[in-house]
């Protein structure tokens, strides 16, 4: 059974509201899971969205109705070039027919080649993706729209955070957020 975020509310949101409108994520990144991911991010294991896209599709129910777009979180052409694929561009394609729902993959573009985040603090988190996502949408498809961003695991939030950012001030209306793990500080 996937672990819902969900109603729970984390430390820091209680003291700061995070920008976007809402957020779910379908596992905890620990033990069994946090292994998938790491194969999925780092492994080659491309086949792996497929199974998992149906936890996401269940856990964020609540956005469906309200979605225009899905929007995966991008990588930059370098990474993208290094890795061959984008997990959250492959969890996005999964999860869009099983939702009925497009995909938008180069309208967010990481335009600012960014460090790893895996061993930064939050602070450095924030400060390694501040700017570093701008919106290309020429014909205004996004203007007073709905879309739901899709990642693979929100650790503190400062990438969701960078890529609303830079989508509100494009003109998107609301932002959720869907993760397929969560890292969860008790």
């Amino acid at each position: 059974m996937p672990y819902e975020i969900g109603p729970h509310t984390c430390v820091t949101c209680l003291t700061t509201s995070p920008p976007f409108d809402g957020g779910r994520s379908a596992i905890r990144y620990e033990g069994l899971g946090r292994e998938v991911i790491l194969k999925l991010k780092h492994g080659d294991a491309t086949y792996l969205p497929s199974s998992l896209a149906g936890w996401m599709a269940q856990v964020g129910q609540q956005f469906w109705d309200k979605t225009d777009y899905l929007i995966p979180v991008p990588l930059h052409r370098w990474r993208l070039m290094r890795r061959r694929y984008n997990q959250a561009t492959l969890l996005a394609r999964s999860l869009s027919p099983k939702v009925k729902l497009p995909i938008l993959t180069n309208i967010l573009i990481r335009s600012k080649m960014t460090e790893s985040q895996g061993h930064k603090t939050s602070k450095e988190r924030r400060k390694n993706v501040h700017n570093a996502f701008t919106v290309q949408d020429p014909q205004g498809l996004l203007k007073g729209k709905c879309v739901t961003l899709i990642d693979d695991v929100w650790t503190t939030g400062a990438t969701l955070e960078a890529c609303t950012a830079a989508l509100k001030k494009a003109g998107v209306e609301k932002v959720y957020v869907l993760t397929l793990s969560r890292v969860v500080k008790e």
